[in-house]
C-alpha cells in the first residue's frame, strides 16, 4: 500500500475528509473586452469572477459605477439578479436601463442603506433569500454592487436630527470617529467573505483612492474604510485619468482612464491598461468601447500606422475617422477588433 493510501485511509477512519474547493468558472464581463483581459486573461468570456469580493476605486466621474453595472447585465442576461445598494444616492435607473440593464423588480433590486452594517445585513438577506428559494440555479450568478464604501456611515456614527448620536457613549465614539468605519469593516467582512463565496455572489465595492502624505517609498494610494476590504477582494482595480479636451473650445469632452489591478487572485496582478470614457451633452458618460480598443491595438502593435494615419482595409484613415465608421456596424467591428487582439 502506498504512502498515500495509508494515510487516506487513516484520515477517514478519524473522520477527516478533503473540503472541495468552489471552481464556479463564471466570469462577468465589464463590458470592455481588454479590461476583461486584465482581470482574467480572457478577451471572451473574461470578467470578475463570481464567488468574489471585488473592489474597483478611483476619482469620481471616471467610470467606476458604469463598469460594475455592466456587470449587473451580464448578470442578468446569465439568468441571475443584481442588487444596487446606494450609499452615495445617485444612481439612475433610465441609465442602466438604457444601456440595456434589466429593472424589473426581482431580477434587480434598489436599495438606500442608512448604515454599513445594514447594507451588509440587508445584501445577506437579499442573497439567502434567493438562494433558499431555490428559483434559479445555483450556476446563476448573483451581483451586488454597493456604491460606495467611502460613503458608508458605521452605525455608531449615525446621527439624529439633533446632532446627538443614537448609539453609544458620545466621548468614545468620538475617539473612534477616524476609526470607526475600519472597525465596522473588520468585524463584518470575514463572514460577509465566506458567505459570498459560498452562494456563488459577486460583491463589487466602490471606493475613492486617497493619498497618505509623506510617503517617499512604496504605493502612498490607500482607499478608505481601513485593511479588510483590500485583504478579503480577490480583485483591487484602480482607475486614474487624464483629461480629453476640445480643441478649439477647450471644454472637457471625455477622459483617458488607465484600469490596474493592484491586486488580483484571479490572474496575473499589477497589470494596466486604458479606456476612453466620453461624456454627452446631457451630462452623463459612456465607455467607447470601439475606440477604446483600437487604442488597446494601437499599443500592442497590432494596427498598422502611417504617420498620424492609421492603416485599415489598406487605405490610410485617422482615428478620428475610423472610430464612428466602425461603429455604424458595432458588433462585426468589435468581434474583429478582438480576432485582431488575439491573434
Amino acid at each position: 500500500m502506498s504512502l498515500a493510501a495509508a494515510l487516506a485511509g487513516a484520515l477517514e477512519k478519524g473522520g477527516v475528509k478533503n473540503d472541495t474547493a468552489p471552481t464556479y468558472g463564471l466570469h462577468l464581463s465589464t463590458g470592455v473586452p481588454h479590461i476583461d483581459k486584465l482581470v482574467s486573461g480572457q478577451y471572451r468570456g473574461g470578467g470578475f469572477q463570481s464567488g468574489r469580493i471585488v473592489e474597483i476605486a478611483g476619482p469620481p466621474s471616471a467610470g467606476k459605477t458604469l463598469l460594475a453595472q455592466h456587470v449587473m447585465k451580464e448578470a442578468q442576461l446569465a439568468g441571475g439578479a443584481a442588487n444596487f445598494r446606494d450609499h452615495e444616492r445617485t444612481f439612475d435607473q433610465n441609465l442602466y436601463a438604457g444601456f440595456g440593464g434589466d429593472v424589473t423588480p426581482g431580477v434587480f433590486t434598489y436599495s438606500r442603506p442608512r448604515t454599513f452594517e445594514d447594507s451588509i445585513d440587508g445584501a445577506i438577506d437579499w442573497m439567502r433569500a434567493i438562494r433558499n428559494a431555490d428559483v434559479i440555479p445555483f450556476e446563476a450568478p448573483l451581483v451586488c454592487v454597493f456604491d460606495s464604501l467611502a460613503a458608508m456611515v458605521p452605525a455608531e456614527k449615525l446621527f439624529k436630527s439633533d446632532g446627538k448620536e443614537i448609539e453609544g457613549d458620545g466621548k468614545a465614539a468620538n475617539m473612534r470617529d477616524k476609526v470607526s468605519l475600519a472597525v465596522a469593516t473588520s468585524q463584518e467582512l470575514p463572514a460577509f467573505s465566506t458567505f459570498v463565496e459560498e452562494n456563488n455572489i459577486l460583491a463589487i465595492f466602490l471606493n475613492q483612492i486617497r493619498t497618505k502624505p509623506g510617503v517617499t517609498y512604496g504605493d502612498p494610494r490607500y482607499t478608505p474604510g481601513g485593511d479588510s476590504l483590500p485583504f478579503y477582494a480577490s480583485v483591487r482595480l484602480f482607475l486614474s485619468r487624464s483629461m480629453e479636451r476640445d480643441k478649439k473650445t477647450k471644454e472637457v469632452t471625455g477622459q483617458t482612464v488607465t484600469a490596474e489591478t493592484v491586486k488580483n487572485k484571479t490572474y496575473a496582478p499589477f497589470k494596466k491598461d486604458d479606456f476612453i470614457f466620453k461624456f454627452k451633452e446631457d451630462g452623463t458618460g459612456y465607455i467607447d468601447v470601439i475606440d477604446s480598443m483600437i487604442g488597446h491595438l494601437l499599443n500592442l502593435g497590432k494596427i498598422e500606422t502611417a504617420g498620424a494615419y492609421i492603416v485599415w482595409d489598406g487605405s490610410k484613415t485617422y482615428r478620428s475617422q475610423l472610430v464612428p465608421k466602425l461603429h455604424q456596424d458595432y458588433q462585426a467591428s468589435l468581434n474583429r477588433l478582438i480576432d485582431m487582439a488575439e491573434a
